[in-house]
Parts: C-alpha cells; sequence; structure tokens
C-alpha cells in the first residue's frame, strides 16, 4: 500500500516537471519572433512594462496593479484571439493558459503570506502573455479593421 502510494506520488511529480519543460520550451521557442509589438501598440497591453523591470524600466506600483494588469492583457489577447481571429488553441496553448491561471492564483498566495518576492513570477506571466501576443500578431489584421 505504501509502495504504490510511493509510486502515484512520484508518477504526478514526473508529469508536473515534464508538462512545466514543455510549457518553458514553448515559450523559449518562441522568444525571437517580435510580431507582439503592433498588438501591444494597438491595444495598449501593459505587460511589456513588467517584463522591462530588470533592465529599469518603470515597473507599476504594487504587485496588486501589476496582477490586475497582467489579467486585463490576458483578458484581451483571449478575446482577440479567440472571438476576433477565430484561433483555436493547441493543446500546448492550453497548457500555457493553464500555467498563466495557477501562476495569478500563486501571486495571490504569495501576496496573502507576506511573500515580497514576486517579481520573477509575474515576468514569466508577462513572457506567457507575450506568447500569445505573438500569436495574436500573426493572425489579426491590424489597423483600421479592428477599430
Amino acid at each position: 500500500m505504501i509502495l504504490s502510494g510511493a509510486i502515484l506520488v512520484l508518477a504526478a511529480a514526473m508529469l508536473c516537471f515534464y508538462l512545466q519543460m514543455t510549457a518553458e520550451r514553448m515559450l523559449e521557442l518562441e522568444c525571437g519572433r517580435k510580431s507582439f509589438e503592433t498588438v501591444v501598440r494597438e491595444f495598449h497591453l501593459e505587460f511589456p512594462r513588467l517584463l522591462g523591470a530588470h533592465r529599469g524600466e518603470t515597473m507599476l506600483a504594487s504587485a496588486v496593479d501589476a496582477r490586475e494588469s497582467l489579467l486585463g492583457d490576458y483578458f484581451v489577447l483571449d478575446y482577440l484571439l479567440a472571438h476576433v481571429a477565430r484561433h483555436h488553441y493547441t493543446a500546448g496553448e492550453r497548457l500555457l493558459r493553464l500555467k498563466f491561471d495557477l501562476g495569478i492564483f500563486t501571486l495571490r498566495l504569495r501576496r496573502g503570506l507576506g511573500n515580497s518576492d514576486q517579481l520573477a513570477a509575474t515576468r514569466k506571466l508577462a513572457t506567457i502573455l507575450r506568447f500569445f501576443a505573438n500569436i495574436a500578431g500573426e493572425q489579426l489584421p491590424m489597423g483600421a479593421a479592428l477599430r
């Protein structure tokens, strides 16, 4: 009984590790593309400020503002992809959406527990948003058609 429980825990841990590595690999492959810049300009998204915080650029005033900004950008990108571009999410993209939702949840937990080290987690979430903005930048007709 104990052995089967240990095997189950080990299998669950390996599955979580595999999903994490898959998500990280998807984000690495997407890093070089710049098609997100048009979407950021057109829809006034704020996640690039969060990505640039480690380079000395201004960051939002508080962790709550950063979380709300990330959520707002997420909803805008989700709407654009689902309703305007008629994009159907692949399994990997759904995995990244799940990772984003879990990341927002852990930001709330960290704030509730008094953990002040939220910058790295905020940057990871902003990187996921950059991934979806790249997809939107490639699939959306930018310009007057969206206004």
